[in-house]
């Protein structure tokens, strides 16, 4: 009789573990929806893409009127498009695809410390102002930093929104060298 009595108090005891764990969750379920994407502490918006003003879409003529005429302008057909970039003496890189007959912005790319993201991150700062205002992002293995093209010497840490992407050049001593943000259509 004992045996029956133990298995009884187990099974009520699971049936209260169940409608505990199901009570908690609907009490969940609306905060997380009325929160909505973005607005989770460390979570990637799509308002970060934007560095010194210029963000996706942005056409050349924006970038001319708010930067001046570049150091150097390069024009080269990639997968049917025509790539169009602005160099502005290699600390402000500046690429963009044809769109309806127009160029508009698809990448930029700086190693000038007096540009910034939304959030004030610019190179020259540690490291660990990404993370505190972003989260923890892993670092790119080797193979992706080959596949990339990027510079070995650096650690490469992205975080995306959709098809948009943030890339951080770091050195050894933890110091941001590089920022590209740029679309990644494939």
């Amino acid at each position: 009789m004992a045996l029956n009595d133990n298995i009884q108090c187990e099974v009520i005891l699971m049936k209260k573990l169940l409608f505990t764990f199901i009570i908690a969750y609907f009490i969940s379920l609306p905060l997380t929806v009325t929160a909505g994407p973005g607005s989770h502490p460390g979570e990637f918006k799509d308002t970060e893409f934007n560095i010194g003003g210029i963000s996706f879409g942005s056409p050349m003529e924006c970038v001319i009127e708010i930067y001046g005429e570049p150091s150097s302008k390069e024009e080269h057909i990639e997968e049917n498009s025509t790539i169009l970039t602005y160099n502005y003496n290699n600390r402000l890189l500046i690429s963009a695809a044809t769109f309806n007959g127009k160029y508009h912005v698809e990448t930029v790319t700086i190693t000038a410390d007096n540009l910034a993201t939304p959030s004030g991150l610019s190179v020259g700062h540690p490291y660990a102002d990404v993370e505190n205002t972003y989260g923890k992002i892993p670092p790119l293995d080797k193979i992706e930093i080959k596949r990339h093209g990027l510079d070995p010497d650096y650690v490469y840490y992205e975080r995306s929104c959709g098809l948009n992407y943030m890339l951080f050049a770091v050195d050894r001593n933890n110091i941001i060298q590089k920022i590209t943000m740029y679309r990644n259509h494939e």
